[in-house]
């Protein structure tokens, strides 16, 4: 840090001259998730009553930012802000879960207690990831979880930023990724930031698209989903959420409505069963019906677990997926433990998705009896 600068005038109206440089080759925050700063170069001019930015830059893992503009400080107690700030892929958070990179163009303009923020900021190349050992499914009669303190509410309450005023594009340049060794997607949106620190605003849309959730049993596909966020002081989007899967020789559907914090499902199948048995037959594979008629499906089932618990911590790791997010073994799905419904018997059944109207199965039951299909589907509308 170099300065070179006089001051003339009363401490009422002082009048600066000169300037200041920066020359930060590296920079690194307390807080790991805080991407380090590489070649932070500043260049500050003094002109009477004005700050001149002519350079602040630097780079974020790749992604270089820029603030450009003045300050006026005719008052310097009370600073007059006119910058912009800029930046193109820039690393924002990093952690296990979350890599989040923006393209932006901001604004920022006013009274340092009261400036507003104006822009936009574009979401690219971007990734959330989780490991989940069991996707947690909402059975009855299992009390509702409790909706957490300050659900929804991000805020702060620093000065001078809590009453700074936001209208700011928030938009997806590219899908939003959702990896994880259950559940494959992209999030897409288009939403409005507005309000004040204090009580920020989101307002507008994000689609869920391609998204496959892998149950130890089943594969639910998300045929097409929206969140709408209302614009109200509380970030809880409302839920259209359609789903299918299809398990044994059952078609499923499955609608999430509501609001976030307080998610409601609806089950359905074809053929109809009652929603107690459409969740069973989603998280074990078999019906209540199957396990009264065969006391070995339910070992079957834990075993079933165990060996894919196992897979998935042994495999999943060292298998990295497709260059063009597709696997050829998406089309396959394997049955274990469940009942043959024409024998009561426990089986181990195979089945591959020729296309959306034709699949082919293969199956042996504990007897050693063989049985093969090539089954063709109808949908009523």
């Amino acid at each position: 840090l170099s300065v070179d600068a006089s001051a003339k005038g009363t401490l009422e109206k002082p009048v600066f001259f000169g300037g200041m440089a920066l020359d930060l080759s590296a920079v690194r925050f307390r807080d790991e998730s805080l991407p380090m700063v590489d070649h932070f170069l500043g260049d500050l001019r003094f002109s009477g009553t004005e700050l001149t930015f002519q350079r602040f830059s630097g780079d974020m893992a790749g992604g270089p930012f820029s603030v450009t503009g003045k300050v006026r400080l005719d008052h310097p107690a009370e600073p007059v802000l006119d910058l912009r700030f800029q930046s193109q892929g820039t690393l924002v958070v990093r952690n296990d879960t979350l890599t989040l990179r923006t393209d932006s163009d901001l604004r920022i303009a006013g009274p340092l207690k009261t400036a507003s923020v104006t822009g936009r900021v574009g979401i690219t190349k971007s990734r959330f990831f989780r490991e989940v050992e069991i996707l947690p499914i909402g059975l009855p009669g299992r009390p509702a979880p409790k909706r957490a303190n300050g659900w929804g509410r991000i805020s702060t309450d620093v000065p001078p930023f809590r009453d700074w005023t936001y209208h700011v594009a928030v938009a997806t340049a590219e899908p939003f990724a959702v990896k994880g060794n259950l559940a494959n997607g992209s999030i897409e949106g288009n939403l409005t930031l507005g309000g004040t620190g204090l009580a920020p605003t989101l307002e507008g849309t994000a689609h869920i698209e391609n998204f496959v959730a892998s149950l130890p049993f089943s594969r639910l596909t998300v045929d097409h989903g929206s969140l709408y966020f209302t614009g109200s002081g509380v970030i809880d989007p409302v839920l259209d959420i359609h789903g299918s899967s299809r398990i044994r020789d059952y078609n499923i559907n499955i609608y999430l409505y509501g609001t976030a914090s307080e998610p409601q499902t609806l089950f359905t199948s074809e053929p109809s069963l009652p929603q107690e048995e459409v969740i069973a037959l989603l998280a074990t594979g078999a019906t209540t019906r199957d396990f009264v008629q065969n006391n070995q499906a339910l070992a079957g089932r834990a075993a079933a677990l165990v060996f894919q618990d196992i897979y998935h911590k042994v495999f999943s790791k060292r298998t990295a997926p497709p260059a063009n997010g597709t696997n050829p073994f998406d089309r396959f799905s394997l049955d274990v433990g469940g009942v043959d419904p024409r024998t009561g018997k426990q089986e181990l059944m195979g089945r591959f998705k020729l296309s959306d109207q034709f699949q082919f199965g293969a199956g042996v039951d504990m007897q050693g009896d063989a049985r093969m299909q090539l089954q063709y589907l109808l949908r009523f509308r």
